[in-house]
């Protein structure tokens, strides 16, 4: 699955100075959580949203969490911990991720 760059561009515009080749590195990564046949037309968002929830997380070291508190002089962050297991509560992307993951329509079969 390839990244609409514009879409990415569009749905987290801060950003703007991460090469495209790092987003393909990204996407490389992130790409298999999302089945295109399931996501259907949703996919190229699910995946932009799914790639700026990941450099999120990177940006913050790989701590999850909401901010909580942070100081600028002799600079201090603090962090919540997340509310779901999946970890995507953690970022205004991932949140709408699960949102948009809600709304398919999956059913379940069953091979034999």
């Amino acid at each position: 699955m390839t990244l609409d760059i514009n879409i990415f561009r569009c749905l987290a515009p801060e950003f703007s100075e991460v090469t495209n080749t790092k987003l393909n590195e990204i996407t490389e990564f992130v790409q298999y959580q999302i089945n295109e046949v399931c996501w259907g037309n949703r996919a190229p968002q699910g995946l932009a949203l799914l790639v700026a929830h990941t450099l999120t997380v990177a940006e913050r070291g790989g701590t999850s969490g909401s901010i909580t508190m942070e100081k600028v002089g002799d600079l201090s962050r603090s962090y919540s911990a997340p509310q779901g297991n999946d970890g995507l509560d953690s970022t205004s992307y991932g949140k709408e991720f699960k949102r948009l993951r809600k709304m398919l329509v999956i059913s379940p079969y069953f091979v034999c």
